[in-house]
């Protein structure tokens, strides 16, 4: 009777263990390497945070052949309410507009969600879904927030970071746009 009681309470720890959402600590040097989806065609994307201070540096590199940076405003970050689809230029710094984020919503965007169960970007109210839907990482599902558009087909899956709400993940754009994260690496 005690091995089955040793078995059970084995079982239990680690189906907890196992259930545990990663969240990662993000800071400078955080790299996110993503697979992106551009109108049929796939791109691996990587970008790393190299700045967090007054203004966000996004350093971002396309299969290692062109890299540049966009620069997040610290408006945009704390206060931003569009995300930018700019094409990247290679080897240059580009700065998005006062209210513009790249790859995450601002942080009051984030208060918001958690807050309101909804936000809105871009002129589009985002409702936060209750399903089960995740974003996996090395195996282990990311803490993430799934939203859908209010009468658009768009989904987001956003990290769980009032700090860097970065978008994990997104789906049916309907610029034809699409990313998934595959993976975190720490400096």
């Amino acid at each position: 009777m005690k091995k089955v009681s040793y078995i059970i309470l084995l079982l239990m720890l680690g189906l907890g263990t196992s259930a545990q959402k990663l969240t990662p600590v993000i800071k400078e040097g955080t790299v996110f390497k993503y697979t992106f989806y551009l109108h049929g065609q796939t791109s691996p994307f990587q970008i790393t945070l190299n700045h967090i201070a007054d203004s966000l540096l996004l350093g971002w590199n396309i299969r290692g052949l062109a890299a540049g940076t966009y620069i997040v405003s610290a408006s945009g970050l704390n206060n931003g309410t569009s995300l930018s689809f700019a094409q990247p230029e290679a080897f240059k710094k580009v700065k998005l507009g006062a209210s513009q984020t790249f790859c995450m919503i601002s942080r009051s965007a984030f208060k918001e969600l958690v807050a309101k169960h909804q936000f809105t970007y871009d002129n589009t109210v985002y409702e936060l879904q209750s399903d089960s839907t995740m974003v996996m990482i090395d195996n282990q599902p990311l803490d993430v927030l799934h939203v859908t558009a209010q009468n658009e087909t768009t989904e987001f899956w956003i990290l769980n970071n009032p700090d860097f709400p970065i978008i994990c993940q997104s789906k049916a754009n309907p610029l034809g746009i699409n990313m998934k994260l595959n993976a975190i690496t720490q400096p």
